[in-house]
């Protein structure tokens, strides 16, 4: 997925426990400060993640687990300090 997306233009990088893996700590400061678009995790960060400049969870395997899929989509629902609400939010 990171190379289909670095295909279409967007910095991309993979994270996971192969040897092709991007640096996980040096991946996360790049997405946090704005210098890569996307961050492809493969069973890396299912718990104590806290990224709130995330805007957009993609969950592209299946599981059979609430408990994990509600876990792992809510890393995206946390807003940054620079998150504009509407009003009624």
């Amino acid at each position: 997925m990171a190379d289909f997306f670095i295909a279409e233009g967007l910095r991309a990088v993979a994270v996971h426990s192969g040897e092709r893996s991007a640096p996980r700590a040096t991946s996360l400061e790049r997405l946090g400060n704005g210098d890569l678009d996307i961050v492809f995790a493969v069973d890396m960060f299912n718990e104590g993640l806290d990224i709130p400049e995330i805007d957009t969870v993609m969950m592209l395997r299946p599981t059979e687990s609430r408990i994990l899929w509600l876990q792992q989509f809510g890393r995206g629902l946390r807003k940054s300090k620079d998150t504009k609400t509407v009003e009624g939010d």
